[in-house]
Order: structure tokens, then C-alpha cells, then sequence
């Protein structure tokens, strides 16, 4: 599900629709409900202390609508904070994709503290750190955090695979894309990067069935279609150099 329809889908309350998340209404009206709520509960409380016989039904009443003015107003401020965190995280995207790294560092981390629940963050928080080419471990690091969240994410399956091969990990590379294609088959660039790494290791003939696989559900697949068409050309295949990135 793409960030524009869980926008789309975080804008309605109860069935109400929110107003824009540049407004300041919803911070508000979610404050309301907590201060309601918040003197709704002293009201209890008071009439509990000065009860003699009992719990009252009237304090008992008003207990209750003070749990529910207390949950409403924290369920509208978790969704203005969702609002606020999906639309960092748009912004993000596009100022990677215009190469402003700083910025866009910066709206990540925003939304990784706002919408702590969603991997995409920490998975964008990695590819800039590859792209950056700054610390191969510390974008594996954000991969990881991610995984916690989306444990069979292809997407961070794939990109931790790539990290590995980059710092020389190959073996768990190899397990990790072995594992990545027992649940996700189709996953075309997980066929190429085996087929990479199994020609990296000496076995050609392992990597270009894996190519073929590749093309299978890709059949432009560029660089499967490249490798596996080099090999066909020549009797035995020497350890290939791989030029491969994450997709974003």
C-alpha cells in the first residue's frame, strides 16, 4: 500500500474526514478531547472519594465517558501524527531522488519517530546511506530496523542481500536471497543477484539458470538478459564484476 492511499485512509476519523494535514485543527480538537476527558476523570474520582454506599451509578457514568473522550482525543493525535509522518516521508522520497541527502536525511528521521510502526523509513534511511556511499553497515543497520517491523519485506530482504554482497558477505547474501525466493518467486532482481554471486563463486552453470529465472518473469531484464547472453557466448564464464543498485 502505497504512502498516498494510507494518507488517504489516515484522513478519516470515525467515519468523519479529517481536515488537510496542514491545518492545526485536528492537534487541537484532539487536545480538546484529552482535557475533557481529563476533568471528566477529576469529576469521578471527586464523586467516588465523597460516595459512603458504594460506587454511584452517576460517577460510574461519568468514569465512563471519561475513558472514551480520553481514547478519542489520543486516537486523533496519533492520527494527525501519522498524517504528519507519511507526508515527511513523501518528502523524503523526493528530495532522494533529487540527490539532497541532508534533506532528506531529515524528513526520514522525522518520519521513522512518527510513524514508528512502518518500515519505510528505515528502509529509505538505508538506501540513502548506500547511495551516500557513507557506511555500508550503518545502511545495513537501517535495513535490520526495518526487518523488525516487516520481517518478510522484499523489498528489505533484497536491499540487506545487496549490503551484504557490497561488505563482502556473501554466503549470508546468498541464504538471505535463497530465503527471500522460497516466499517471493516472482522477485526477478533476487534471481539476477544469485545468478551474480554463483558466478562470483566459480559455478556458471548454477548462475545462468537463475538468469533464466530471471527472464522468466522479466524477460527485459537488463542485466540478467547481459550475463546470461555472455555466457551462452563462451565456454566458461570468469568471476563477474557486478554493477547492481537498490531500487527506491
Amino acid at each position: 500500500m502505497g504512502p498516498k492511499h494510507k494518507t488517504d485512509r489516515a484522513r478519516s476519523l470515525f467515519g468523519l474526514p479529517l481536515p488537510s494535514p496542514g491545518t492545526k485543527f485536528v492537534l487541537a480538537l484532539g487536545s480538546l478531547y484529552l482535557s475533557l476527558g481529563a476533568g471528566l476523570a477529576w469529576l469521578a474520582i471527586r464523586g467516588l472519594r465523597s460516595s459512603a454506599d458504594g460506587l454511584p451509578i452517576g460517577s460510574l457514568a461519568v468514569g465512563a465517558l471519561c475513558g472514551l473522550l480520553l481514547a478519542i482525543g489520543v486516537r486523533v493525535i496519533l492520527q494527525r501524527h501519522r498524517i504528519i509522518g507519511e507526508a515527511a516521508h513523501r518528502r523524503g522520497i523526493e528530495a532522494l531522488r533529487a540527490r539532497r541527502f541532508a534533506e532528506s536525511r531529515e524528513h526520514f528521521t522525522r518520519a521513522k519517530i512518527l510513524i514508528s510502526e512502518d518500515w519505510e523509513p528505515h528502509y529509505h534511511l538505508g538506501l540513502l546511506e548506500a547511495q551516500e556511499k557513507q557506511s555500508a553497515a550503518q545502511a545495513l543497520a537501517h535495513f535490520k530496523a526495518g526487518l523488525l517491523l516487516a520481517p518478510d519485506e522484499p523489498t528489505l530482504l533484497f536491499a540487506m542481500a545487496s549490503i551484504e554482497d557490497d561488505l563482502g558477505k556473501r554466503e549470508q547474501a546468498q541464504a538471505r536471497l535463497r530465503a527471500l525466493l522460497a516466499t517471493h518467486p516472482e522477485h526477478a532482481d533476487a534471481h539476477c543477484l544469485l545468478g551474480c554471486l554463483q558466478e562470483q563463486a566459480g559455478d556458471p552453470e548454477r548462475a545462468v539458470l537463475h538468469y533464466r529465472q530471471a527472464l522468466d518473469v522479466n524477460p527485459d531484464h537488463p542485466t540478467a538478459l547481459q550475463n546470461v547472453t555472455r555466457l551462452a557466448q563462451q565456454e566458461s564464464a570468469p568471476p563477474l564484476s557486478r554493477v547492481a543498485g537498490i531500487n527506491s
